[in-house]
């Protein structure tokens, strides 16, 4: 019995002693994971692509976790839209300058360097030479302008300030030609300059037919569109305002798209050749009809022969309407 007690006895306490051991194991573990997890996260780590946005590069670009240290310039950004790259070797001397706890793994440990930066919109520069061309010639903004060659890409700092201004401004004597110089930003100090050359191209606005119109008919203002086009396109003989258009009637089909010459246009018809009209006397107060055939055709207002379909006896009229002449003479000379 004594003997059968006594096993019982080392049997706990070899329990007791490995559930002691295990859980200091355990606790020893759990406490060198923790610890290695707090130096994988203060550990200084290389930051393979970088953009920077000022014209220097820190310590804090290059490494994480890089200390007190990290807002040390250590060497040049490049230039706006440009990439560098900093050898595993470069950057190996950097860190052991600054007693950072790092070296690379391999020579293919290195880093590539941006610098951030917005290109300039180009409207802006034609914006601002548009107005050195009104300054200078007093025309109204209905220019186009044409450089020579490609609008120039303008890159700038990402805190720029995007102005434009134009200096020695020089146009032609005809007033079609044009070189400049550009600075950005329009105040301060200049960032971009470069110099610039074109042409100007004197605008119209021009009021076309949108359709093709048959000869005879008349003009509506549904039948135009009203565009710009470069003033040297359009004829000296083209009639563009929409009002001295709608009304008119074709003489000859007009196709849409290009201007309608002044010889095509004429007064709507209200008579035409052969056509009976009725005849109005107006003498001496008195206001007598009668019928008549058309020898011309005839628009308002216009003066056309008419011959007495009775008498058979031509007389001048005045087109008052449609199919419907006037005439004012004496009474005795009429013989209607």
């Amino acid at each position: 019995m004594k003997k059968q007690a006594t096993h019982k006895m080392i049997a706990a306490f070899l329990l007791g002693s490995a559930m002691s051991f295990g859980t200091i194991a355990a606790t020893a573990s759990s406490s060198y994971a923790n610890s290695e997890i707090f130096e994988i996260e203060d550990a200084v780590t290389l930051n393979h692509n970088i953009l920077v946005e000022g014209e220097n590069i820190t310590l804090g670009d290059l490494f994480q976790n890089a200390g007190e240290n990290a807002h040390r310039v250590v060497a040049k950004a490049p230039a706006l839209g440009k990439s560098q790259k900093l050898t595993s070797s470069w950057l190996w001397r950097v860190a052991n300058f600054y007693k950072l706890d790092w070296k690379p793994s391999s020579t293919l440990d290195e880093a590539i360097v941006e610098r951030d930066y917005f290109e300039m919109e180009p409207s802006l520069l034609t914006d601002s030479l548009r107005e050195a061309i009104i300054q200078e010639t007093g025309e109204s903004d209905l220019l186009e302008i044409q450089l020579n060659g490609r609008i120039p890409t303008v890159r700038l700092p990402i805190d720029a300030d995007m102005s434009v201004a134009i200096k020695n401004f020089r146009l032609s004597d005809n007033e079609s030609r044009f070189t400049a110089t550009y600075v950005v930003p329009a105040t301060g100090k200049a960032i971009v300059k470069g110099k610039v050359s074109g042409k100007v191209h004197k605008l119209m606005e021009v009021a076309l037919p949108n359709r093709r119109i048959q000869a005879g008919e008349i003009i509506k203002q549904e039948d135009l569109e009203v565009i710009t086009m470069r003033s040297r396109k359009v004829s000296r003989k083209a009639v563009v305002d929409t009002l001295s258009l709608v009304g008119q009637q074709i003489r000859r089909t007009v196709t849409p798209g290009r201007p309608i010459l002044s010889a095509n246009l004429q007064a709507p018809q209200l008579v035409k050749k052969k056509q009976m009209v009725l005849v109005t006397l107006e003498s001496m107060g008195m206001r007598l009809t009668a019928q008549g055939v058309a020898l011309e055709d005839g628009a308002h207002k216009e003066v056309i022969r008419i011959r007495n379909s009775h008498s058979g006896q031509v007389l001048e009229a005045i087109v008052t309407g449609y199919n419907t002449v006037t005439v004012r003479a004496p009474l005795q000379s009429a013989q209607m």
